[in-house]
């Protein structure tokens, strides 16, 4: 019974893993990216949805993939200005969890022409909504904090 239990534990978590493949190889032409689009928003929602500290290369995988389309995409441009780089304080994860941020944000957007202020509203209330829950056991940074201030989260 015991070994019937383990295997079912082992498929369980086999299926999981390998369900959650963020691979960015086809992202080779500009058009290669519109057809990702979905993968990529799963891949932001999983890293905003799921503890620092879990699944650690799959999450590894999410971000690249997230930052290769990023970097690409001919639909969307996204802005990286000083206030960004006060709320993640040189801190790769909160910095890795806002480009998830941003590009959940332009992604549930799709026919809205949002700002750049407007993105940074959003994907800044997103980064900060994580941080306060403490199960994913990331604190936020000074200016996050400031800014979770100035935006009333």
């Amino acid at each position: 019974m015991k070994q019937i239990f383990i295997l079912l534990s082992l498929i369980i978590t086999f299926s999981t893993v390998s369900a959650q493949n963020f691979d960015f190889s086809p992202l080779k032409e500009k058009s290669d990216y519109k057809k990702v689009e979905e993968q990529v928003k799963s891949a932001s929602k999983y890293l905003i949805d799921t503890p620092i500290n879990q699944d650690v290369i799959i999450r590894s995988q999410a971000t690249k993939l997230v930052m290769k389309w990023m970097e690409g995409t001919p639909d969307y441009t996204f802005e990286l200005d000083a206030r960004v780089l006060e709320i993640t304080d040189d801190n790769s994860e909160l910095f890795s969890l806002y480009l998830a941020s941003m590009t959940n944000v332009v992604l549930n957007h799709p026919h809205e022409k949002l700002s750049s202020d407007k993105i940074y509203k959003l994907s800044t209330k997103q980064l900060a909504e994580y941080c306060k829950n403490k199960e994913n056991k990331l604190k936020p940074s000074k200016g996050l904090k400031k800014a979770m201030k100035n935006l009333d989260i």
